[in-house]
């Protein structure tokens, strides 16, 4: 990773819309001196009646958010944010999660975002060659990049906004695409319905006579087991879990989940996962038509299909 740490000078005064004008000018500027800069992060380190001190580092990296995550503002800084360019994608409002349209191509965008101590966050816009926009008409920005800058300042971010069986019920799906892409064509319904995470759970009523795992119906299993998910693990039990691991993982990072929130956390697990219909596309080459539609079914049921 590259950085290249600067100081610049924002000429404002620190009033109620500090913040617009920071995100304006930097991203102004950083657009004159640099066209094609990946990330800039900035802090600002102090403000008086002759303006705002600004410390910028530009951060040769993909994604910007795992290149912050575990980065702690000093306490005398009284923002953070950052630039960065990107990719616009329009979205399908089908269904209880909205999904990419793969029909319409991507169009290049500038981000930045900032946050600030009191809790304020913006975030501003410049599509294509249009004007750079900060529009607070928006309400308070949400997804990774805010998550991100509220986290650098030790800030909470919004709560999550999926239940936490929305979570298993993605992990099942990429476990039994897993399993399904080791044994093509052998995996059966009853197999599959067993990797979901409640199945472990439902055996756990076993000894207690509620349940004879052995003559319930792989369906029966999973429907049990998405309730008891539901009802017996929160996103903050998981995160605590995921902290505690000794070593990194390919879902966990101990550090990411300590220095997250239950609710950045939250959106970071849901976002890791390919979109539900790819993964069904994959599964039905793979898999046979009998866990293909079974599982199918049970995320219509589910409603996240």
């Amino acid at each position: 990773m590259k950085t290249c740490p600067t100081t610049r000078r924002v000429k404002r005064s620190f009033d109620v819309d500090l913040l617009t004008s920071v995100l304006a000018r930097l991203e102004h500027d950083l657009l004159v001196d640099d066209p094609g800069h990946g990330v800039v992060t900035f802090g600002v380190v102090e403000s008086d009646a002759e303006g705002v001190t600004l410390a910028t580092r530009q951060l040769d990296v993909p994604d910007p958010v795992e290149a912050i995550v575990g980065f702690t503002a000093p306490p005398e800084w009284s923002a953070f944010g950052l630039v960065t360019r990107g990719r616009s994608r329009s979205l399908v409002d089908a269904g209880p999660r909205p999904r990419v349209d793969p029909d319409v191509a991507p169009s290049p965008v500038r981000l930045a975002v900032v946050a600030a101590r009191s809790g304020q966050v913006l975030s501003g816009l410049r599509t294509g060659d249009g004007p750079f926009s900060v529009h607070t008409e928006w309400g308070e920005p949400l997804g990774r990049i805010p998550d991100a800058c509220r986290r650098v300042l030790g800030l909470a971010t919004p709560s999550p906004d999926a239940p936490v069986e929305v979570f298993f019920a993605l992990l099942w799906v990429d476990h039994v695409l897993a399993a399904a892409l080791r044994r093509p064509g052998e995996l059966t319904w009853p197999e599959a319905a067993g990797l979901h995470f409640g199945a472990g759970l439902v055996a756990e009523l076993v000894p207690a006579g509620h349940a004879d795992l052995e003559t319930m119906a792989p369906d029966d299993i999973l429907a049990l087991g998405h309730t008891l998910a539901r009802d017996q693990v929160s996103w903050g039990f998981i995160r605590r879990q995921a902290a505690r691991q000794p070593v990194p993982t390919d879902l966990f990072h101990p550090e990411a989940a300590t220095w997250m929130d239950d609710g950045m956390f939250s959106r970071e697990m849901l976002g890791s996962f390919p979109a539900v219909p790819t993964m069904l596309e994959s599964l039905a080459q793979v898999a046979v038509p009998e866990v293909v539609t079974s599982v199918e079914r049970t995320l219509d049921d589910w409603q996240l299909r």
